[in-house]
């Protein structure tokens, strides 16, 4: 695995990478504001947490 990422382009990378970070990010605001009835998406809330 280690060496597939490896040939992978750092493009790629930081595609997947941006896109797993993204999935977190919304897994963790989601279960936050679900108390709060915010918007789960706001860039606010994005630029909060840095």
């Amino acid at each position: 695995m280690i060496a597939y990422i490896g040939r992978m382009s750092n493009y790629t990378r930081l595609v997947q990478f941006s896109i797993w970070l993204g999935f977190c990010l919304m897994i963790s605001e989601v279960s936050l504001r679900m108390d709060h009835g915010g918007s789960a998406f706001s860039m606010d809330t994005v630029s909060q947490h840095g």
